[in-house]
């Protein structure tokens, strides 16, 4: 198992390590550590001169070498040795995961392994910071929750499950990610506020947010989210908002967010919504918001108290 360092000056800048303290009560260096930290700076110089290094079975990339007798000859794939894909990996995961991502080029089967649920949950837990103890807010973005955008899927979920699973509240405002609200949202079981106004949210709401049960305010509304709107979220029974307002919602209005009892306000104008208002909404005795409109029919709802 490898462990941290105790002087993070001392590590290379896209490396992340902690204070060490030993039984003892003395500070230590990991050697394991340092030793990533120079193979680090050594695999990413290298990259950065634009060597494309291939550890495959089939290509090799030619390694200069030293001998007694030719004091400098060209190493052949048959002699040369090269750092084998579990030594990158250690490397590669006390890295930043931005710069991660973009190594698993290097080979097929680092790529599959880069991208992986238990590498990405490694990663992140040497890389990231996690929130504070006992912190259930977050109203200002921190720079890495853009990741959560704009990683591949294993490393959304991992980013769920390992820094904001503690969260009961997400109020995201003007966060520019215009990227897809991702899947892995469904991870935040106790979620109970996600807001995420005029972020550019593009592509569709996934079905898999009807996971959120605990969820009380659903606010979407001031972005370009497309496609229909979820029937699932009809299966949120705690929810009390629903805005989703100002974007480019189409279909006809699901009948299921008639069964959310506890519904105050619900505004889902200025979309490309059609068909009919469901008889359903008029046991929505508790609104005190409702706007809706619709194409293709002569009702426009709108209604405040």
């Amino acid at each position: 198992m490898l462990t941290e360092v105790s002087n993070p000056e001392n590590c290379c800048e896209y490396c992340c390590c902690d204070d060490n303290v030993n039984d003892d009560g003395d500070e230590s260096h990991s050697w394991e550590v340092v030793t990533c930290c120079v193979f680090g700076v050594f695999l990413l110089c290298e990259l950065e001169r634009g060597l494309k290094l291939d550890y495959s079975m089939d290509t090799r990339a030619s390694l200069t070498t030293r001998g007694n007798n030719n004091p400098q000859q060209t190493a052949t794939p048959e002699n040369a040795q090269y750092l084998p894909d579990d030594l990158i990996l250690l490397i590669l995961s006390w890295l930043s995961p931005f710069p991660v991502l973009q190594y698993s080029s290097l080979s097929s089967s680092l790529h599959s392994r880069i991208k992986s649920h238990s590498f990405a949950t490694l990663n992140l837990s040497r890389a990231i910071p996690r929130i504070e103890r006992g912190k259930t807010d977050s109203n200002v973005p921190r720079f890495y929750d853009r990741f959560f955008f704009t990683a591949s899927p294993a490393y959304q979920n991992a980013y769920c499950d390992s820094h904001l699973q503690p969260l009961k509240k997400i109020q995201w405002l003007d966060f520019k990610v215009s990227r897809p609200i991702p899947n892995a949202i469904s991870c935040l079981v106790g979620l109970e506020t996600l807001c995420l106004n005029r972020c550019g949210l593009i592509g569709c709401i996934p079905d898999s947010i009807g996971e959120l049960k605990a969820l009380k305010c659903l606010d979407l509304r001031w972005n370009l989210l497309e496609g229909s709107i979820p029937a699932r979220i009809g299966e949120m029974e705690e929810l009390r908002e629903l805005w989703l307002l100002q974007n480019r919602l189409t279909g006809v209005i699901p009948r299921e967010i008639g069964m959310l009892k506890r519904l105050r306000v619900l505004a889902l104008g200025h979309n490309l919504l059609e068909g009919e208002i469901p008889e359903e909404f008029s046991e929505l005795d508790g609104l005190v918001h409702f706007s809706v409109e619709v194409i293709h029919s002569v009702e426009k709802y709108h209604q405040e108290c």
